[in-house]
């Protein structure tokens, strides 16, 4: 099978020629430019041969779109930095207009997938991250690593802001898949989890708006959602237009992947704990791991993957072994 063929069997609930695997990381001097995260996409793509492209920009672009400024640093371990944040009082949700997706950053991130999808050829799936608009809104008001109280004290400016951020999304999907994505990577960053969140503000603040935007991408195959963190709402979750879920299953307060594989027949993203793949006494393990996840899969709707960002610190030779050992499990 080609990689597209693996992935597509797995969607369709299909045992595929051997287990799917894929990784995504960091690498943030890359992240400053298109082509600089073309280039580094295609290496790192080249280097592992993962079973899917998950198109990793930095994080930030998003709130980029609306106005938040940050120090980028020429240095692969050093995340962006936030230096100044548009939303500073609720009223400022106001400013929060719609945006034409092809122009400023939102346009760079189109023409990065448009080269990406031209390079790769049409032999392995690629998608593009986008957060959602809660996401988004947190981080104009410099709540996204943090809890976003203040900003849901103060409904009416915030959903003015998140109808804005998803109509501009909404198009941008749109724009993303016409350019040669096969899905969206739709994160909800961890504003999907029950730290930060009551169920009922998530189905108010979260679900219209995020149902707005993947209706942009309702053309694609291999839309994913992915929650970050512990304690996450994936079942709130169960009814969006997506083919496939990616969470940390390895978390002992997330579910683990029976419901989705079994109870929504739907495909499962995980299952490795990313955070060790930077030590490689952990290999034997790992491998362990794979063999039990597969296996209790039946080798059907599971692709092998972490469950969120690999480290900048990840071991080369360690991910080389676990994409050998995926190659073996049929």
């Amino acid at each position: 099978m080609t990689k597209t063929e693996r992935i597509r069997a797995v969607v369709r609930g299909e045992r595929p020629d051997s287990a799917p695997l894929s990784f995504w990381g960091h690498h943030p001097r890359h992240e400053i430019t298109t082509d600089g995260l073309v280039d580094v996409t295609l290496q790192f793509q080249a280097t592992y041969d993962w079973d899917f492209v998950k198109i990793n920009p930095r994080a930030e672009y998003h709130a980029e779109a609306w106005g938040n400024r940050y120090a980028l640093y020429l240095d692969d371990h050093r995340r962006p930095e936030l230096l100044e944040h548009v939303v500073r009082e609720p009223t400022d949700f106001e400013r929060i207009t719609e945006l034409d997706p092809r122009e400023g950053v939102l346009g760079e991130h189109l023409r990065a997938v448009r080269l990406i999808r031209e390079r790769l050829g049409g032999e392995v799936p690629v998608i593009m991250t986008l957060f959602t608009p809660l996401s988004v809104a947190a981080e104009l008001a410099g709540r996204r690593r943090s809890n976003p109280a203040e900003i849901l004290a103060h409904p009416g400016p915030l959903k003015r802001a998140l109808d804005a951020i998803a109509r501009t999304f909404r198009e941008f999907a749109r724009l993303l898949i016409e350019a040669g994505a096969d899905g969206l990577f739709y994160a909800t960053t961890r504003l999907g989890t029950r730290k930060y969140l009551t169920d009922d503000q998530f189905r108010e603040f979260s679900v219209p708006y995020d149902l707005c935007v993947l209706e942009g991408a309702s053309a694609a195959w291999f839309n994913v959602l992915h929650v970050c963190g512990p304690r996450c709402m994936l079942d709130l979750t169960k009814d969006y237009p997506v083919a496939a879920y990616s969470w940390d299953m390895c978390d002992p307060t997330n579910p683990g992947p029976e419901t989705v594989i079994h109870d929504w027949e739907k495909t499962a993203i995980g299952g490795l704990p990313q955070g060790e793949l930077d030590d490689r006494s952990k290999l034997g393990t790992l491998i362990e791991l794979m063999h039990r996840r597969w296996d209790r899969a039946a080798g059907r709707r599971l692709i092998l993957a972490g469950g969120c960002v690999i480290p900048t610190t990840a071991d080369s030779s360690l991910l080389r072994e676990l994409r050998a050992e995926a190659r073996k499990l049929r």
